[in-house]
């Protein structure tokens, strides 16, 4: 079996079989290929945010609307949201997917950024 490499596009074919309708993201540079391909392809509305907390009650507003979000944010992000995903997203048992990328974190390359650690 030949081994497959994971690429912002078949990631995005993964998300299009779960039925994610939105993409509620934060750009930041870990995620950039993913988001800019998210942004030239027509499967998903991309919805940016100023904040990641936020991205949380977009989430909920666009599931209540009977669409399928998808949060996307970095690790720090993360922590920043964490108000929100207790309050919002545990709270009402929204059944919401959230991708996390890692902060700092560089492919055979030592971690220099204090929130990779």
């Amino acid at each position: 079996m030949k081994p497959t490499s994971l690429t912002a596009g078949r990631v995005l074919q993964e998300l299009k079989k779960c039925g994610i309708t939105h993409i509620v993201a934060l750009p930041d540079g870990e995620c950039r290929h993913l988001y800019k391909t998210i942004a030239q392809g027509q499967d998903f509305i991309l919805v940016p945010v100023c904040r990641e907390g936020e991205a949380i009650a977009i989430a909920l507003g666009l599931w209540l609307g009977g669409k399928t979000p998808l949060v996307l944010h970095q690790n720090t992000g993360l922590f920043e949201s964490g108000d929100s995903v207790r309050g919002i997203a545990l709270e009402v048992h929204l059944p919401l997917l959230m991708m996390i990328d890692y902060r700092g974190w560089q492919r055979n390359a030592p971690l220099t950024d204090s929130a990779a650690f």
